[in-house]
């Protein structure tokens, strides 16, 4: 049996892969989050890498190490000077005595990097290491290299990593000017004069050349602006990368790098074309898409014989049962050129067929035979996801909807139906 929930939804992949064609982030990232936010599947889509046709298009694999943190370059266009300076100022994590005294630093956790030069994720931890003590190396998970794709392809693939995952895009803003653009040694003086007790103890037993009271301040101060200017001397930002709102956030919402990285290392994140594999059986060719649902239940006749239309089948059939509860299948096109009267405007109503007068609700054996005939007709796809379609279509019925409502009075609500309808066909298939 064909499982539907690993048949790829083709629109989609259609979307993800037009989203990802986008040239820049600040476009890229608010589609990615729109197409999560309009179809559900996507979030499939993004985790069926190893299912798109190429076993190897979106592999990433990394190396963990430890980099020089002045020989990375960012990719982000804006460094917050508040979150590249507050820490080591008031050295909340214990960190500032590693920074300064071995390497690598300790900053709670690897940055994300692309072939040993790019920052991709761990900006302010990087800058703040930076600011500290620019020969120190910090933890990375470095991507290696790929031929055909750089920084601005591996920032869109980390953040459908962080997608895939939580089904959402995540952002945060800088807090305070932009390090990038340059630094004045005032701010970074009023910065460094509401050092906080913990912070002095921690920069007096790590430079103890900086002396203690305001001597250590006025040394802190140099020392900080001439190492965060360095970033702007020497080799900047690199081009094209994005602001801070629309960078990746592989440990948001509380989550862990790790496994971002370790799935798009295995292929398992779909970021590269084919976003679905040619010749798949298509969701829209299978499951009844809703626009004419509105006619399930309309009965009509077609040379002398009573039939009542029970599923829309992506939006093109009509899956209908006759007086005798068999089963078959009419094109609404030709239904619409053929049947005087049929229409598939919403206003009109269902015209009541001679056969059917007087009938008040289906037999039970009625209605086994239109769930069997229906399931038949779907030729055997009887995947949870499927009949659950099948069944929200076929419940705009009013004779199935009465037997089931006949058969089950404590059942009420709509969805409550539509998932006993679904249970129902499954039992048939």
């Amino acid at each position: 049996m064909i499982k539907l929930k690993k048949i790829l939804s083709e629109d989609a992949a259609d979307d993800l892969q037009v989203t990802f064609g986008d040239e820049k982030m600040s476009q890229f990232v608010p589609d990615l989050a729109r197409d999560l936010a309009d179809d559900p599947k996507v979030q499939a889509v993004l985790n069926s890498g190893k299912d798109d046709g190429d076993p190897d298009d979106d592999k990433l694999p990394n190396t963990v190490t430890n980099l020089k943190v002045g020989d990375l370059i960012p990719t982000q266009q804006e460094i917050g000077f508040d979150q590249s300076i507050e820490t080591l100022l008031n050295d909340k994590w214990d960190s500032v005595s590693s920074i300064l005294d071995t390497s690598p630093a300790d900053v709670g956790g690897p940055i994300v990097t692309y072939d040993g030069t790019y920052v991709i994720d761990g900006h302010h931890r990087w800058s703040q290491v930076l600011a500290a003590n620019p020969e120190s190396t910090i933890p990375a998970i470095d991507i290696n290299k790929k031929a055909g794709m750089d920084h601005k392809d591996i920032l869109k693939a980390v953040h459908g990593a962080v997608a895939a995952e939580l089904g959402k895009v995540p952002s945060s803003k800088k807090l305070g000017t932009n390090i990038l653009d340059g630094v004045d040694s005032n701010e970074v003086k009023t910065a460094v004069d509401a050092i906080t007790p913990k912070g002095e103890k921690s920069w007096k037993e790590g430079k103890p050349e900086f002396g203690h009271g305001e001597e250590l301040k006025q040394n802190l101060t140099n020392h900080l602006t001439t190492n965060l200017k360095k970033i702007k001397a020497t080799k900047g930002k690199a081009s094209g990368g994005p602001e801070r709102i629309h960078m990746p956030q592989t440990d948001a919402a509380g989550t862990k790098s790790e496994p971002k990285l370790d799935a798009l290392a295995a292929g398992e994140i779909n970021i590269a074309p084919p976003f679905k594999k040619e010749g798949v059986i298509k969701l829209k060719d299978l499951l009844a898409e809703g626009k004419y649902d509105h006619i399930v239940g309309r009965q009509f006749d077609v040379k002398g014989k009573g039939y009542r239309i029970v599923r829309i089948e992506n939006d093109r059939f009509a899956h209908v049962v006759d007086d005798h509860q068999n089963t078959s299948m009419f094109r609404l096109n030709w239904l619409t050129k053929n049947v005087p009267g049929f229409t598939l405007d919403k206003s009109r109503k269902a015209r009541p067929a001679a056969w059917n007068k007087g009938q008040k609700t289906l037999s039970k054996r009625g209605y086994e035979k239109i769930l069997k005939g229906a399931m038949k007709d779907a030729k055997g796809l009887g995947d949870e996801e499927f009949t659950h379609d099948m069944a929200s279509s076929m419940i705009h019925d009013p004779e199935l909807k009465k037997h089931i409502q006949k058969e089950y009075p404590a059942i009420r609500r709509e969805e409550d139906l539509i998932q006993r309808l679904q249970y129902d066909l499954e039992a048939y298939g």
